[in-house]
This record gives C-alpha cells, sequence and structure tokens, in this order.
C-alpha cells in the first residue's frame, strides 16, 4: 500500500477532506478531515516518507491499527475501520477536543493532590483497559494523553504499544532499539530486564509526579545522555521536597511505583491508585520508619555529633 503524499487543506484522501494540518513531525502527520459522505471529523495519521524503506517503522505503523481497532474503552482513542477501496496506508482515529495532559500541566503548576488523584485514576483506568487484552503500551507521557473538553482522560498512542507475551519484550530486546521515551521509560529497558506491565507502571507513577511538582523522580534521566548502569545509580528525589504540603505517604506511594527494580514495585495498578487515597498501614512498618524510630540512639548519637560539631564552629569563630 501505498504512502500518502503531504496534504493540504482542501485536497482528498480516499473520502476524507484535509481541513488543517493539526501535527507534523520526522515521523507522522495528523490532520483534521472530515468525511465526506457522513460529515464526521476524524483525525488522520500518515506515517514519513523518510520511513518509507524500513520494515521496523512499518510492522509498528500497522500494529498501531491492530491494537486500536481491538480495544474499546472510554478512555482510549478509537480507531476506525478502513473504507473500502483504500488505496493509502494511513489511520482513522476519533478526533478528540480538548489538550494535552502536557499542556494541562503547564497551566496547572502546582494542582491540588484531588485533582491530581482524579486524573491518575482516569489513567489507570485507559491503561488498564490494555493490560485486560495482554497490551503494553511502552510509551506513556503526558504528550499521548489528552483531557477532553468533559475532562476527561483519553489515550491517544498506540505506536510502541506490544502485545504481551511477544518474546522480544520479554528480552527486554526490541530490535535493537528502546521502546518509549526518555524519563518516563523504565530502568528495565535500558538494563536488558524483563518488560512487564510493572515498566507502564514506571511511567505512570513519573506523570504522577511530575503533575505534583512539574519535575522529575530521578536527576540522572533528565540530561542529554541517558547513565544508568545499574538500579542502584537512580537516585529519588522525595516529592516533599518541591511540595512540603504532601503527606510522607504520597512520597512513599510515588517511591515505590518508580522503584529502579521493578520488583519492587506494586503489584497492580489499583494498589498505586489506592495508595494516593488513603495511608498504606505498610508504609508505617520497620522499612519505612524514619531513623529514629528504628534506631533511636544512632539518631540521637548522630544528633550529639551534628550539635557538637555546630558548637566547634562556633567556638571558632
Amino acid at each position: 500500500m501505498r504512502f500518502p503524499p503531504d496534504l493540504k487543506p482542501g485536497q482528498s484522501l480516499d473520502g476524507y477532506r484535509i481541513l488543517e494540518t493539526l501535527h507534523a513531525s520526522t515521523r507522522s502527520q495528523l490532520y483534521l478531515a472530515e468525511d465526506t459522505n457522513s460529515g464526521q471529523q476524524v483525525v488522520i495519521k500518515t506515517p514519513s516518507v523518510n520511513f518509507e524503506d524500513d520494515p521496523l517503522y512499518l510492522d509498528g505503523f500497522l500494529r498501531e491499527e491492530w491494537i486500536g481497532r481491538r480495544v474499546n474503552h472510554p478512555a482510549i482513542m478509537a480507531l476506525y475501520p478502513p473504507k473500502p477501496g483504500k488505496q493509502f496506508l494511513y489511520h482513522a482515529c476519533e478526533y478528540i477536543q480538548g489538550q494535552t495532559l502536557r499542556g494541562w500541566m503547564q497551566d496547572n503548576p502546582k494542582p491540588d493532590l484531588n485533582t491530581v488523584r482524579d486524573l491518575t485514576r482516569q489513567i489507570i483506568s485507559a491503561l488498564r483497559g490494555l493490560h485486560r487484552m495482554q497490551i503494553l503500551h511502552q510509551d506513556l507521557k503526558p504528550e499521548n494523553l489528552m483531557i477532553d473538553r468533559d475532562g476527561r482522560v483519553r489515550l491517544i498512542d498506540f505506536g510502541a504499544a506490544r502485545v504481551a507475551g511477544d518474546t522480544e519484550i520479554l528480552s527486554g530486546l526490541h530490535d535493537n532499539t528502546t521502546q518509549g521515551t526518555k524519563n518516563y521509560v523504565a530502568p528495565e529497558y535500558f538494563l536488558g530486564g524483563a518488560i512487564d506491565y510493572r515498566a507502564d507502571q514506571f511511567a505512570v507513577g513519573v506523570i504522577v509526579y511530575e503533575m505534583l511538582t512539574g519535575n522529575l523522580p530521578y536527576r540522572e534521566v533528565a540530561g542529554n545522555s541517558i547513565r544508568i548502569k545499574l538500579y542502584k545509580h537512580l537516585r529519588f528525589r522525595p516529592v516533599t521536597d518541591d511540595r512540603p504540603d504532601l503527606p510522607e505517604w504520597i512520597n512513599l506511594a510515588l517511591a515505590k511505583a518508580v522503584a529502579p527494580n521493578p520488583t519492587e514495585r506494586y503489584e497492580a495498578l489499583s494498589e498505586f491508585c489506592q495508595d494516593l487515597s488513603t495511608p498504606n498501614p505498610a508504609f508505617q512498618s520497620a522499612d519505612f520508619q524514619p531513623l529514629m524510630s528504628r534506631n533511636p540512639t544512632l539518631f540521637w548519637q548522630l544528633l550529639c555529633v551534628l550539635l557538637g560539631g555546630i558548637n566547634l564552629w562556633q567556638f571558632f569563630q
């Protein structure tokens, strides 16, 4: 099937009249179009001619349509069946009016916790819609989430999605490329670990952290290159550094969701959602207690050393 040419408003493609260009990148183009038979507005996604001879890109583009047409969930963008006599390679998608979560975050730099909880529940609902069909999203980020005019979250992109059980996923090898977007992709992709639903959970945790603070939980992946060699090299930044108004148990819930080692994350997204709403009693266990509670003697010894150092410094001033 042929790649369509670059399209301009007023041109037609298989019975769709192009209204405007919504987005263009090196990988694809998005156009707002009208079905000339029904009058329905749709989004047409076309592949970039830069990848016309790239079989991996073509496989991903076709897989996106295959997945999108099989998922039926109110929080996930619909993909429409192709028209009879389709001549070009493209997707016809549901047109969702609103703004991306990225745009919403820019408009709401310090949202209240209840609002973030509501958005998180909706994001998790969409993601579980994929997981119930054994599909891993692999590229969850604010740009791939829309908030429509009714305030509902919609997942709009499946370009990196794979069916769970794919041997390439389970081995952590993806045609020698890393799935997802830096800062949101789970560390196991870089370290060659097994990939499962907890990789998507990591991305959700990063998004929630970013909604609350405007920052990322790990500095190590925010620069120009990835500097991850071992899970232990990642240092979680407490969410309370930026939002001291948030309770410590929210910080602990986020730290668990984005734990570098996937075995330390939640077993289910529903558990993460629950821990954002209600303090988890497990966080009061020895593993989560502050030093004063775990080892009072050591706490007071360190405090005395600190105070002694301060007094010594003042003495020599």
